[in-house]
């Protein structure tokens, strides 16, 4: 096992809930109201630009006809003005990068926004950005 693997195993294994046993908030209300099996959710892909262009067009190219993309990721901004996710900026990126990375592929972008959500700490509640985007397939 590698050694990455191993440090997961390892923090899921030291504590009885890691995160939180619900949905995400902004899936949750994304998805209200579609019929299911139509929504492909890539949450927290965090991967260098590159790789992450092309995971985030093979996913687009994944949508049927009526069906839906939704990208939520720890925004480019989280690394200096948030709380928690990856502490590498070659990993994070914003909701105009994933623009990018959709162009050409036939979805349409309905939203795309950095958004914050609440996360509890130790030292009480912060913010932390995210990267959102929502598009579809007519």
């Amino acid at each position: 096992m590698s050694s990455a693997a191993q440090d997961w195993d390892d923090r899921y294994a030291a504590s009885e809930l890691v995160w939180s046993t619900g949905p995400h908030v902004f899936v949750e209300q994304f998805a209200e109201g579609l019929r299911p099996g139509r929504v492909l959710d890539v949450c927290y892909l965090h991967l260098p630009a590159r790789r992450r262009r092309l995971a985030l067009q093979s996913a687009a190219r994944a949508v049927a006809p009526g069906g839906a993309l939704l990208v939520v990721a720890h925004h480019t901004d989280n690394l200096t003005g948030g709380v928690g996710g990856p502490q590498d900026a070659a990993v994070l990126y914003s909701e105009s990068d994933v623009r990018e990375d959709l162009d050409g592929t036939g979805l349409d972008v309905q939203r795309a926004e950095r958004v914050s959500r609440v996360v509890v700490t130790e030292a009480g509640e912060r913010l932390a950005w995210d990267a959102l985007v929502a598009a579809a397939r007519p």
